[in-house]
């Protein structure tokens, strides 16, 4: 009889056998956990290999990419180079700027010049030379013009020519004006006429009032046919006075008329002899005064050498109407350099020209109303046959004589007072004694 043991344990036994499934199962889960394991890495070493690649290709690009511009750089660089070796080389070449220390630089094709020259006309040639090279595409120019120091001497000269050139022209308005003036004078429709004249470079203005349109139109024509007169300003106006009836059919005494007349003339003769001194070369920038008597001229002033003196004298004696010419001039004592003496001369001129046409100015409107004044007594009933003589100074009338009635003498002031322009009267009329003494 078989013996049948008892498993003293079964429950030791189930669970050997769970245990072994367990194995089991960690075993085939390790298993497929290793092939996904190997999948995943392989799916991530085929992307790190497709993301290598990629950076690769972008580092060969930027590194391309650097490669290109950098030799970009270096082209330029080697184009610049050579267009500031050739701008050099053709400023050296250059006659006129060989010798010359001219800076160059470039970029870009662009060049800049920088320095110090002694003439435009080199700076300009420099530019010139520059802009002429092959790729240059534009040239700056920061070159500079240094004028070396003059000598005194040579600046001196200069401001003496400069100084001549506007006393020139200040002269040349003078000898106009002056010009104008004597024809003006000399016009037997406007010589007892105040006309201002005044010119600037050329240009002549004429005001004041006339009392005729046709006097007007004479005055700018006398005007315009003097020697360098460009144009003519007309600043005339036309004022008609209210004559008494029996003022036009009045006719002034003879003597009279001849006395005004040698007046005048001797105005005429004055203003001629000034502006052809002003008018001569050697003469133009002296002091010389001039005054007319009957014809007979006087000249009088300091000059500063012999040859200008009797150039004075033969100037004056060549003018029309002149009988004689007095001698008043006086050599001055040298001592001074001729640069010195120039200049001295020069400025002198200025105030001496200034001061001979306010003179000429004021010599004309005295003998204006001079002129009316003795008109105007020629043309009153009550003292148009006596002689009164008149003068004017600045305005200020002297009347001068002897008359029959204190009537007349009053009458005389009167008259004399209500011209125009008259500043005062001063009484030298006198009372004939034999008059005086029947009254008594």
């Amino acid at each position: 009889m078989k013996t049948i043991k008892k498993i003293k344990n079964p429950d030791s036994s189930v669970k050997g056998i769970l245990l072994m499934a367990g194995l089991g199962i960690i075993v085939g889960l390790m298993g497929c956990q290793q092939e996904r394991s190997a999948e995943k890495t392989e799916q991530t070493e085929d992307r790190s290999v497709e993301n290598a690649g990629k950076k690769i290709e972008q580092l060969a690009e930027q590194a391309g990419q650097k490669i290109d511009k950098a030799g970009e750089s270096i082209s330029q660089y080697i184009d610049d180079s050579a267009i500031t070796a050739k701008v050099k080389t053709a400023i050296i070449d250059d006659p006129l700027l060989k010798a010359s220390e001219i800076k160059v630089t470039t970029e870009n094709g662009i060049v800049r010049l920088s320095g110090v020259l002694d003439s435009q006309e080199k700076i300009d040639r420099a530019l010139e030379v520059a802009q002429n090279q092959e790729n240059v595409k534009s040239v700056q120019n920061d070159l500079t013009l240094d004028v070396p120091v003059q000598p005194e001497s040579e600046q001196a000269s200069q401001k003496l020519d400069k100084t001549g050139e506007s006393i020139g022209q200040y002269i040349d308005d003078s000898v106009i004006t002056a010009k104008v003036k004597a024809a003006i004078i000399d016009d037997p429709l406007l010589k007892v006429f105040e006309i201002k004249v005044s010119t600037e470079n050329g240009m002549v203005r004429l005001s004041g009032v006339l009392d005729s349109q046709e006097k007007i139109d004479r005055a700018l024509e006398v005007a315009k046919n003097q020697e360098n007169v460009k144009s003519v300003q007309n600043d005339l106006t036309l004022d008609v006075p209210v004559q008494p009836e029996s003022e036009q059919a009045s006719q002034k005494p003879d003597e009279a008329g001849e006395s005004i007349g040698q007046y005048i003339d001797d105005s005429v003769i004055t203003a001629n002899v000034k502006a052809a001194i002003i008018d001569d070369p050697l003469l133009k920038a002296s002091e010389i005064k001039v005054t007319t008597e009957n014809g007979m001229v006087r000249l009088s002033g300091v000059l500063d050498s012999q040859e200008k003196i009797n150039r004075a004298l033969e100037v004056a004696q060549n003018q029309e109407n002149v009988k004689s010419v007095q001698n008043g001039l006086a050599l001055g004592v040298p001592g001074q350099s001729a640069a010195d003496l120039a200049s001295q001369k020069l400025d002198e001129a200025k105030e001496s020209m200034s001061a001979k046409m306010a003179d000429a100015d004021q010599y004309i409107d005295d003998s204006a109303i001079t002129a009316k004044v003795k008109a105007a007594i020629i043309d009153d009933p009550l003292l148009k046959a006596s002689e009164i003589k008149v003068t004017t100074e600045n305005g200020m009338v002297r009347l001068s004589g002897v008359l029959d009635s204190q009537e007349k003498i009053n009458r005389a002031l009167e008259v004399a007072k209500n011209q125009e322009n008259v500043k005062s009267v001063h009484n030298d009329l006198t009372l004939d004694a034999t008059e005086q003494s029947q009254s008594e």
